[in-house]
């Protein structure tokens, strides 16, 4: 499962830990997640994240498309 990134704050969205604060189960992916999520961090919205690619150990965002 991919990780996404919050292009405001920096914060990372891992799936496999899910969001205990805002009670995102860990195993969720994040498109499984209800467009009314917001960043626990700093409170941007879904597009606000981009997804981390992972290539040969290190991680860049990439915009939502």
């Amino acid at each position: 499962m991919e990780k996404y990134k919050c292009n405001i704050c920096g914060y990372v969205y891992d799936p496999e830990q899910g969001d205990s604060e805002l009670e995102i189960a860990a195993g969720t992916p994040f498109e499984a997640i209800d467009e009314s999520w917001v960043c626990p961090i700093c409170g941007a919205k879904k597009p606000d994240f981009s997804v981390i690619v992972e290539e040969g150990g290190q991680g860049e965002p990439v915009p939502q498309a």
